[in-house]
């Protein structure tokens, strides 16, 4: 995920200043939801760093969301499975990272079969009942 915040974009993205790493947060936690006050103590490093207030508080709702879906995404796993943090701060933009080590999600498998159920143009999804 990432954040630009500077509306008018002088540089490209392979200038230099642009793509000045400013600070870079990391940590590890558990798959448990109880470790998400971790995460927002965590995350709280970045007030003191020139990011604007709304690309701020949008960072932290990503970051606690995110969290918060791998743990879901762990729930049949031990809960010292892990999950890795990572923030990176550049001089006009923000980098989130959130790695799972759970199953992997097999986004076309599960699109494939979501559309074999229902056809969203068919009679009945219409409101039209097909005897």
């Amino acid at each position: 995920m990432y954040y630009i915040w500077l509306e008018s974009a002088v540089t490209s993205p392979s200038d230099r200043n642009c793509n000045q790493l400013l600070q870079r947060l990391t940590i590890e936690l558990n798959s448990d939801i109880a470790t998400v006050s971790q995460v927002l103590w965590w995350v709280e490093q970045l007030d003191n760093l020139p990011i604007p207030e709304t690309v701020l508080q949008l960072s932290r709702l990503a970051v606690v969301e995110g969290f918060i879906l791998a743990v879901h995404h762990h729930k049949d796993m031990p809960s010292d499975t892990s999950i890795d943090l990572s923030i990176a701060v550049f001089k006009e933009r923000l980098e989130i990272k959130i790695w799972d080590w759970g199953k992997p999600f097999n986004f076309q498998a599960k699109l494939n079969e979501e559309l074999k159920k229902k056809d969203p143009f068919g009679l009945n999804e219409m409101g039209f009942v097909v005897q």
